[in-house]
């Protein structure tokens, strides 16, 4: 936790996904030899380069038979052990990185307030900081704008509704803070690569 976590892909589509395991997986006392490592790294960029059979991972957890939680514990340690030999680690008493405190500030408002006209003047004064500098800070610690974060949150609320196929796409947009469905069509076809109503399509086709 208390980290920013972001990933990019060459590919126009592309299916993600996630990993997300407690480090009671590893550890349970102050004194495991993970605890020991784990919490004081520092990862800002990482790049798999050795083996890890992802769909190896993804069917264990799937099908979760007896012990699968031994066979994950098994696909995940070569991946933290050439984690550990190649990356620094943050002293005990080092205090948290302010700029990415202000970053995670500003990503929580968004998400909270996601439906609201929001503009980088609120924004500002929500977390006391000109909008000068919390623009070039997010920029410099996400690599995108506060505003396209702002349209991942959207158009991620709405891939929600869409699904549920029960709002119209005026509604939706309306819904998740954008004042006219067109804008909303072209950010969304933008992210995802096809139009809302395509999109809605295939949902219902499925």
């Amino acid at each position: 936790s208390n980290q920013i976590h972001s990933l990019k892909t060459d590919e126009k589509q592309a299916k993600i996904y996630a990993f997300v395991f407690s480090p009671k997986l590893f550890f349970s006392s102050e004194e495991s030899v993970f605890s020991k490592y784990l919490e004081r790294l520092v990862l800002p960029t990482y790049r798999l380069t050795g083996p890890l059979d992802f769909d190896l991972l993804y069917h264990t957890f799937k099908n979760a038979k007896a012990n699968y939680e031994w066979q994950i514990l098994a696909c995940l340690v070569p991946l933290f052990l050439e984690i550990f030999e190649g990356h620094p680690y943050i002293p005990v008493n080092q205090e948290p990185n302010k700029d990415i405190v202000l970053v995670k500030k500003i990503m929580i408002y968004l998400e909270e307030h996601f439906q609201d006209k929001i503009t980088l003047s609120k924004v500002s004064k929500e977390v006391g900081v000109c909008k000068t500098e919390i623009c070039r800070i997010f920029k410099e610690q996400t690599t995108f704008t506060i505003m396209d974060f702002l349209n991942e949150v959207r158009i991620e609320k709405s891939l929600y509704l869409l699904k549920q196929g029960e709002m119209t796409i005026t509604e939706i947009a309306q819904s998740v803070g954008f004042n006219a469905s067109s804008y909303y069509a072209q950010v969304f076809k933008k992210m995802i690569g096809v139009s809302p109503k395509t999109y809605l399509f295939k949902q219902k086709n499925i």
